[in-house]
């Protein structure tokens, strides 16, 4: 693309990039929460870590934007 740039917002940044070789000087009860979708800093190969947790944390979020979802209405339709 003419004139566009890269800045360092877009490039990957190994000082950020979870790795295997990272997950083993975890404490074994940390977890990795990340908010997702996912990006380079979160490779393929964590999903089945122990440490995993942000499935769990995505599914969650769903159940609690609903029912914040659910209480303005409420609100909103005088209930």
């Amino acid at each position: 693309m003419a004139g566009y740039r890269e800045t360092a917002d877009h490039l990957p940044n190994s000082n950020l990039m979870l790795t295997p070789d990272l997950l083993s000087h975890l404490h074994p009860r940390a977890i990795i929460m990340h908010p997702l979708p996912r990006g380079y800093e979160l490779p393929y190969e964590l999903d089945n870590s122990v440490h995993c947790a942000y499935f769990s944390q995505a599914e969650n979020g769903v159940f609690v934007r609903m029912a914040i979802l659910q209480g303005y209405f409420n609100v909103i339709g005088g209930r």
